[in-house]
């Protein structure tokens, strides 16, 4: 059975679709931008946490990466049910949960005080309910996407905010602009010949991908993947990070060689990477080649920072959605954790 076959075959929502729709999520940017009105005042901002989980967590850590070097505060992501102590007046706590229903965002949000700066991203749900009923700034996502899906939504909610907010300014907005109409161009290459994304999508057919990224950008793509391939794919993947791996993780493969057999080592090349971190990846997988595991490698083709990691994140989607296919599942349905979630309601 060829690909297209296999496809009709699985796709049954339309994953397909909606890796194809990527750049073209990035409208929100302008409408953001242009249309959404601050009804809150938000000064002093000093630092930025994040409530959210899975799909709609990731978004942050991603805008965080892209923006190293731009911004002047940082952004946390809290992924869980508690309020970190050093949360204060001075803190803008973003509140993102696509589903608008995600139980451990709630309530992490129940333990903000009222004085503390709040703005929800969702496309409804209780929070959209209680942007409403709190008069908490809200950003509407739109709806129909699995919440995975939906990460240009995601990145778009955060740059305009931070926009709005004057934390970074239109500069970054035209990188980012001009970045996506390269990654257009780039699905645009990927739909004529999907040759390079099935080549990696085979290779990982009955593995274990180990992913291994760079600190300095890749980092959230690699946990990115990773997630992707285990909600797409429906196969174990796993995520580190070069240097942290070297002073720990590299013991690990003198474990059980049929163990070792079944793993397969991906290398997610950073952007611009440091020669110090160039020599640490061939060192690393020099002395892993010792061990007769299977290695590859991602890089991608880009002129910026920016278009780099939105091209990589497009490649690694494309992976995770033809690794279902050829692995003769439907990428889209989430099974075990709707059973999970049916259990804890």
């Amino acid at each position: 059975m060829n690909i297209s076959s296999l496809v009709k075959k699985n796709d049954s929502e339309n994953m397909l679709d909606s890796i194809k729709n990527f750049s073209r999520q990035f409208f929100l940017l302008d409408e953001i931008m242009e249309e959404l009105p601050l009804k809150n005042q938000y000064e002093n901002i000093s630092r930025i946490l994040v409530l959210g989980m899975g799909g709609s967590a990731i978004g942050a850590d991603i805008v965080s990466e892209m923006l190293k070097g731009k911004l002047n505060i940082s952004i946390d992501v809290n992924r869980g049910y508690f309020l970190p102590q050093w949360v204060d007046k001075y803190t803008l706590v973003i509140v993102h949960s696509y589903s608008g229903n995600t139980e451990e965002t709630l309530s992490a949000l129940n333990f903000c005080d009222k004085e503390i700066p709040k703005v929800i991203i969702t496309s409804g749900g209780k929070l959209l309910e209680i942007s409403n009923n709190e008069n908490i700034d809200c950003i509407k996502l739109p709806l129909g996407e699995q919440p995975r899906a939906a990460l240009g939504y995601s990145i778009s909610a955060y740059i305009g905010l931070l926009y709005k907010l004057e934390i970074i300014g239109k500069d970054v907005v035209c990188d980012l602009k001009n970045a996506v109409k390269e990654v257009q161009h780039f699905t645009d290459s990927i739909i004529a010949d999907n040759s390079d994304v099935l080549d990696f999508s085979n290779k990982i057919f009955n593995k274990l991908p180990i992913i291994y990224s760079e600190n300095e950008s890749t980092k959230s793509i690699g946990v990115r993947f990773a997630n992707q391939l285990q909600e797409n794919s429906k196969i174990l993947a796993y995520s580190s990070v070069l240097p942290e791996l070297n002073h720990n993780e590299i013991e690990g493969f003198q474990s059980n060689p049929i163990v070792l057999d079944n793993v397969i080592i991906i290398w997610l090349v950073g952007y611009d990477e440091s020669l110090r971190s160039l020599n640490r990846r061939e060192i690393t997988s020099e002395i892993i080649s010792s061990f007769n595991i299977t290695q590859d490698k991602i890089t991608i083709d880009a002129s910026s920072r920016l278009e780099y990691l939105l091209k990589l994140i497009h490649f690694v989607d494309w992976v995770s959605f033809y690794g279902g296919i050829i692995n003769d599942v439907d990428p889209s349905p989430v099974p075990q954790i709707s059973t999970l979630k049916n259990k804890l309601a």
